[in-house]
């Protein structure tokens, strides 16, 4: 229907610590997957976060296997710090999960890498 508005996916910010420490999360329908949506997405809330809360570290944590996920974050700079063993639970069952990170003084505002 022309005008329809519908929710094709999310981003944001789902937690805060004193710290200065936020956690991202984000999802995107698979028919929208390569269109560049979540590269913009994600460059405005880091951007965000990193100017206008003076978040000094932003993290997201993804489900081991998620090549596209950890290709957006790689483009962003993300540093990948390890693996939570049995961090999520979904479906009935424990998955790992790898911890990515970006601090604010690798944040390269409005520039991701090819990479």
């Amino acid at each position: 229907m022309k005008g329809e508005k519908i929710i094709i996916g999310t981003i944001g910010f789902n937690n805060f610590t004193k710290n200065h420490r936020a956690n991202i999360g984000y999802d995107l329908q698979p028919e929208y997957w390569n269109l560049g949506y979540m590269t913009e997405a994600l460059n405005e809330i880091l951007n965000f976060g990193f100017n206008q809360l003076a978040i000094n570290r932003i993290e997201a944590e993804v489900m081991q296997g998620n090549e596209n996920s950890e290709k957006l974050l790689y483009r962003f700079n993300f540093k990948k710090e390890g693996v939570l063993r049995q961090w999520m639970f979904w479906n009935e069952n424990y998955y790992d999960m790898s911890m990515f990170a970006l601090l604010r003084i690798e944040y390269k505002d409005k520039k991701p890498t090819n990479r």
